[in-house]
């Protein structure tokens, strides 16, 4: 088309990806700093932050009420980066316990205690031979239980396995198998007095959002599994995510009724809480999912995703209702629970990704912190 006269003159024509830009790739990168797997253990909160700037580098980071939430501290100072590579996609890195925080620290390949005098013990002398994600502590018996992946003549094996917690660090070939079998694990779960593991299985050639099962196995008294039971799940249901109530029921997320809905295992038997048009997770890609959270026996905080929105939720578990929380986002990621409070990770569209803290008593949400603040 012509310009008018006077008007400004045609622009310059470049080739494809020929001009140049005044964004480079290290200004997109060091502006996508992301919060990961929130947790809480008694009243701190605990989540990872990626650090682009320090070569993509994965801290974590920790808040409680000590500073009113006030002041955020780091626990794994460089060169630690705090991931797992299990599955490929990793996901469930860290474990907050009464102990300290069980980490794995993708810099040596290991797993570590981050305790509470602030030094970083080695638990493990596995690089190599094994990789380790989704943690559970066993504090009775003292071992620690993960899912485990070894190298194998094919594809790798994958396995639940534990460990004592000794002063030495566990070679790979001293590791405990408690479950094998399956070509995939996630998820080990302990009940309060840790007499029973739940864990989720699925095989070649199902995806774990096409077909899965829920585990729930009988501990010896030396921590050894038996009396093993299918509670949920198989080729053409999906499970993910258990979570033990302190009334020894087992909450969960399935999508039997065709959306990601939670369920209840207890006494009476196994039942949708809440048949819901909706989806309370999204596809378990990664390991560690935390989408759904206890502030008491009879209250599950969950996360309804509905219309491109997520909104947080208190569901009574006995009669079967949802009350909405004054949190609504594109993305909300994860919830974990203090006392008197319901923490989740937000990704607005228009503002860095935040850890939330919403007070039941009161209703009022503050921020904690945002990513690469």
């Amino acid at each position: 088309m012509d310009h008018p006269t006077g008007s400004a003159a045609a622009p310059e024509r470049f080739a494809s990806g020929g001009w140049s830009s005044p964004l480079s790739a290290k200004m997109i990168a060091d502006g996508a700093a992301q919060l990961l797997e929130l947790r809480a253990e008694g009243t701190t909160l605990y989540w990872l932050e990626t650090l682009p700037a320090e070569g993509g580098r994965v801290t974590l980071r920790c808040s409680s009420p000590a500073s009113n939430y006030a002041t955020v501290s780091e626990l794994t100072p460089a060169p630690s980066s705090v991931r797992t590579r299990v599955h490929e996609y990793g996901g469930g890195a860290y474990l907050p316990t009464a102990e300290g925080v069980f980490l794995i620290d993708d810099a040596i390949g290991e797993i570590r205690l981050a305790q509470p005098d602030g030094t970083l013990r080695t638990l493990t002398a596995c690089a190599g031979a094994a990789r380790f994600a989704d943690l559970a502590w066993d504090s009775m018996r003292r071992r620690l239980i993960a899912v485990c992946e070894r190298p194998g003549s094919g594809e790798p094996e994958n396995l639940i396995v534990d460990f004592p917690i000794d002063e030495t660090p566990v070679r790979a070939d001293e590791l405990r198998v408690l479950h094998a079998g399956h070509d995939f694990y996630a998820a080990p779960r302990l009940n309060a007095d840790a007499s029973r593991l739940a864990f989720v299985v699925w095989d070649h050639p199902l995806m774990p959002w096409d077909g899965s099962s829920l585990i729930v196995a009988e501990r010896a008294a030396d921590g050894a599994l038996h009396n093993e039971l299918v509670i949920a799940g198989g080729i053409d249901e999906a499970v993910q995510q258990p979570l033990w109530c302190s009334d020894g029921a087992l909450m969960f997320l399935a999508d039997a009724t065709g959306f990601w809905n939670v369920w209840r295992h207890d006494a009476s038997g196994v039942r949708c809480v809440l048949e819901d048009g909706a989806d309370y997770a999204e596809a378990p890609w990664v390991l560690g999912g935390a989408h759904l959270a206890m502030p008491s026996a009879d209250w599950c905080a969950a996360l309804r995703r509905s219309d491109g929105q997520t909104e947080l939720v208190l569901i009574d578990v006995h009669r079967g209702f949802a009350t909405p929380m004054p949190i609504s986002c594109a993305e909300i990621d994860a919830l974990a629970v203090v006392p008197g409070a319901i923490a989740c990770l937000t990704r607005p569209a228009d503002a860095p990704p935040r850890v939330l803290l919403h007070h039941l008593s009161s209703g009022d949400t503050r921020v904690l912190a945002c990513a690469g603040a």
